[in-house]
């Protein structure tokens, strides 16, 4: 007979300040009746006594492996515990929980009888605070999963599956579970319910279990659940969930089971009164003798009790049986006679409320142009040439201008700002004023909070988590890295949302901050640069007093570490807590300064690189884990890798004893000084889009920065990370890559984009350019009809200004000619009409023609795209099907919604465009 398999099966329990409960659910597992079990423990940055608790309770337990981390949440520590894991199949158990002896044992026969079973998990109760069963709803497919979660938090599964979908999602903090299970389900695969209570949830008596905290606590709740929502939209809508089903199903539900949790109290209040009702009826039956007709009376009024009790019972008993069939009902809500019945009156309401909407925006419009006469021409000629769509667009999008420039303008900056820093931050601050200076805008650095309390102009504030109090306006410069959680509380968090903005010196940061909401609009890349003017006087060929300086906190290991070996074969200057000219000073009388990470894994310290950088120093220091972000820094710096201190001194020694090789690395960095700035370039581009400065400034002292390679260029926006990257790992023509500007009105910061670009081209004298934005979807036939495309208009005598590769969104009122262009491969056309700008291939005609767009004119009409088809004077040009595609699954950074709102409209677009060609075909 073949031996029984026993798979080990790893336990893996999440710990955070659980000393009350984490024995008994131990105790739960080792009376496992399995043989063959692993338990792992993840201690999620408990306080310290709890943390001791623990690992005093483990010491008589060596079997359990215990891993500790920062508080990062429990789905970062089950994650951990995987990672550690060896068992073939997983169970996950929190600290306060607790499972039947034959919970494992069965699960595991369930998994190795049935390959294709995902999912494995057992009826439950409630125990402590509240008894009783946990009445789950069913599971019944993947929809059922959509409209709530039907599984308790420990289930069994395969380690396989869990680190194909690479575990939890860490951006959740809560419903991690629930994300889990649709990504493990969507695809398919069984799922088995043991049918008896082998799972006990504890309900704590102090009302802090997740259950009791989330409906404490809504709109963390609701976030998560939306999360959810944004993170498998597709999957809802493949199940026909919008989001405002998905919202009312669980909103519904929500209310149901409130609405029967009252009940419920109801029913056992009543209860109680009865009881108290027998217990006055007994001790007047003592008294029959002489209080027989009362105690008749009490008989017949106990007899009306219990009839009015059991009508209760029925009807609490009806309603928890309707409740359960709504909440079965509901999921398919669309075959709901009450929803079939009042849908045309839902209509008729939204038509209503869309009306008034509409007419409130058009008032608004009215007061913006001065008349109604001027409001009604404005909508009639946007009507005439682009239907009514565009014109709700123009009043929505009217409104939104208004209110987006409100909210985040700073206009009144130009009477001056105030630049509030500390001693150690004092660099940057002088890198603001330089650059206000330069556009004539005013500026005061402080280093501590004025004694008479601040003023009402706007403050640029360095690390604002440094000050006690913060001014009433102000924007945020964040220097903390974010490999390290150290300075990231919730008290600073609060702090950065309440700036109107935030600067950023490193795109790795801005990423975590937006897995945090910040919102888009709201944060900026701000990279640290160089600051010539503190290094006027500086004599190249001077003596050194030292051969290395470092400058910093000296205290931590790894930078103990390397100072040791570094004294042990240099003469070493450590320099702390000095700053500003003393500092300078010091810097200058070494030969080398070393840049040493304060963390093992940090991001380059650019603020110490360009500083030493600005005074003329060699600098040799560690690589970041950022390095990508540094390309021009490669020739400049010398980097060696992450702890490799024996390469630092091999290359220290290597500059002390070549000299003339140390003289031309000096003069290498002199002339990395006079390059453009990176600081003043994108903090211009700050001030421009908030109209501190005008257009013509920043071309002026910002054109120079920009140095294109190639004639085929992308948009794309530093901030817009999930676009850049998807662009990057799609950018197989050596695309170059142009840092977008921006605006408070998103689709102004466009076509000042296109207007930098169009003159840098006309600048370059480059005869054609081809401008894509990072949304832009590249097919199979991509490279091979785009080359023969180029090379067919290059070719051409014809006139033609913008070849477009899209249409988003294609004009009835289109007139389609055929053109002169010819080519054995492709049918080229005509078009006066060109609305979209994800990809042109743009003519030296044209762009005197976009670069006259006027950014003056906010009007949703005047986006660069319509500005295009308005013009007049721009001959179009189109091939078909279209070049490219669109990629339906990012956001865009102007309107802030997803892309696939453009899928319908480029189809819409394309089969218009062939209806047209087929007519002209015919004609």
């Amino acid at each position: 007979m073949n031996a029984i398999r026993h798979p080990l099966v790893s336990v893996m329990i999440p710990y955070y300040n659980c000393e009350q409960y984490i024995a008994e659910t131990i105790a739960s597992v080792e009376a496992q009746h399995y043989p063959n079990i692993e338990i792992i423990i993840v201690d999620d940055g408990s306080r310290e006594e709890s943390a001791a608790f623990l690992a005093g309770l483990l010491e008589s337990k060596p079997s359990i492996r215990l891993s500790t981390q920062n508080n990062q949440g429990v789905a970062a520590a089950r994650n951990h515990a995987a990672r550690l894991a060896k068992g073939e199949y997983f169970l996950f158990l929190d600290a306060d929980d607790q499972i039947l002896p034959d919970y494992i044992q069965k699960s595991v026969a369930v998994l190795e009888s049935n390959p294709d079973c995902k999912l494995v998990y057992p009826q439950a109760e409630f125990f402590d605070a509240k008894e009783g069963s946990w009445q789950l709803p069913p599971y019944e497919g993947i929809k059922s999963l959509l409209t709530g979660n039907c599984f308790p938090s420990s289930v069994s599964i395969h380690r396989a599956d869990f680190n194909a979908l690479a575990g939890f999602d860490e951006n959740f903090a809560t419903h991690e579970d629930w994300d889990f299970w649709i990504r493990l389900l969507s695809g398919g695969g069984k799922v088995y319910q043991i049918p008896e209570v082998l799972f006990r949830y504890r309900k704590r008596r102090d009302g802090s279990s997740l259950i009791d905290s989330l409906e404490h606590n809504r709109k963390q709740k609701q976030g998560d659940l939306q999360h959810v929502y944004e993170k498998h939209s597709s999957l809802f809508l493949q199940h026909e969930l919008g989001y405002w089903n998905h919202l009312q199903t669980l909103a519904q539900n929500w209310h149901l089971t409130a609405d029967n949790k009252k009940l419920q109290e109801q029913s056992a209040a009543d209860q109680k009164h009865n009881r108290q009702l027998q217990t006055d009826l007994f001790k007047a039956l003592q008294k029959a003798d002489t209080l027989q007709q009362e105690s008749t009376d009490l008989r017949q009024q106990l007899d009306s009790f219990r009839q009015e009790r059991n009508k209760l019972e029925q009807t609490i008993t009806e309603l928890n049986n309707r409740i359960q069939h709504e909440v079965r009902i509901f999921a398919k809500y669309k075959g709901l006679l009450t929803v079939k019945t009042f849908k045309p009156l839902i209509k008729t309401e939204q038509a209503i409320s869309s009306a008034n909407r509409y007419r409130k925006l058009f008032r608004d419009l009215i007061k913006e142009k001065g008349s109604i006469s001027k409001a009604y021409q404005t909508c009639r000629h946007t009507y005439k040439t682009s239907g009514i769509r565009a014109v709700k667009i123009l009043l929505r999008q009217q409104k939104l201008d208004f209110e987006t420039i409100e909210a985040l303008s700073i206009d009144n900056a130009r009477d001056g700002f105030v630049i509030l820093a500390t001693k150690h931050t004092r660099y940057i601050a002088q890198l603001f004023n330089d650059a206000l200076k330069k556009v004539d805008i005013q500026s005061t650095i402080l280093l501590d909070i004025p004694k008479e309390g601040y003023s009402n102009k706007w403050h640029i504030v360095i690390c604002p988590q440094m000050f006690e109090s913060l001014p009433p306006h102000y924007l945020a410069f964040q220097m903390e890295q974010s490999v390290s959680s150290r300075w990231f509380t919730d008290a600073y968090f609060q702090r950065l949302h309440r700036a109107a903005h935030v600067f950023d010196y490193s795109i790795t940061n801005i990423a975590y901050l937006q897995e945090h909401r910040f919102p888009f609009k709201q944060l900026h890349y701000l990279p640290v640069g160089m600051l010539p003017s503190i290094n006027q006087n500086q004599n190249q060929s001077q003596d050194f007093e030292f051969d290395v300086a470092f400058y910093g906190d000296p205290s931590c290991e790894r930078r103990q570490l390397f100072l040791q070996k570094l004294s042990e074969r240099f003469s070493v200057k450590v320099i702390s807590e000095v700053f500003g000219d003393e500092l300078h000073d010091l810097l200058k009388k070494a030969k080398i300064v070393v840049n040493i990470h304060y963390y093992e894994n940090a991001l380059l310290e650019t603020t110490r690189v360009y500083e030493c950088l600005s005074l003329n120093k060699l600098v040799v220091s560690e690589q970041g884990s950022d390095q990508h972000e540094h390309s021009e820094l490669e020739n400049i710096v010398d980097f060696v890798g992450i702890d490799d201190i024996e390469a630092m001194i091999a290359r220290i020694d290597y500059w002390l004893n070549h000299a003339d090789e140390f003289d031309t690395r000096l003069q290498a960095i002199a002339d990395f000084q006079q390059q453009p700035d990176k600081f003043q370039f994108y903090f211009y581009r700050f001030l421009l889009s908030q109209d501190l400065i005008d257009f013509e400034t920043f071309y002026r002292l910002c054109s120079n920065y920009i140095k294109p390679q190639g004639d085929f260029w992308c948009l794309s926006l530093p901030e817009s990370i999930d676009r850049r990257q998807d662009f990057d790992r799609d950018n197989h023509y050596d695309i170059w890559v142009f840092p977008g500007l921006r605006h408070n009105i998103g689709w102004v910061g466009s076509g000042l984009s296109y207007k930098f670009m169009m003159r840098v081209a006309e600048d370059l004298r480059l005869s054609q350019v081809t401008i894509c934005e990072d949304d832009v979807l590249f097919n199979n036939a991509f490279e091979q009809r785009y080359t023969h495309i180029k090379q067919t208009l290059s070719a051409t005598n014809e006139p033609w200004d913008v070849y477009s590769g899209l249409i988003a969104d294609l004009s009835e009122k289109t007139d389609i000619f055929q053109s002169s262009i010819h080519s054995d491969k492709e049918n080229f056309y005509s078009i006066n009409r060109l609305v979209s700008m994800v990809f042109n291939i743009y003519n030296y005609s044209v762009y005197s023609k976009i670069y006259s767009w006027d950014e003056d004119d906010r009007l949703s009409h005047n986006t660069i795209d319509r500005y295009i088809e308005q013009h007049g004077g721009i001959q179009g040009v189109i091939t078909s099907p279209f070049l490219v595609g669109h990629k339906e699954d990012l956001f865009s950074t102007l309107w802030g919604t997803q892309n696939t709102m453009y899928k319908e409209m480029i189809a819409r677009s394309q089969n218009l465009l062939d209806k047209k060609i087929a007519e002209l075909d015919q004609g």
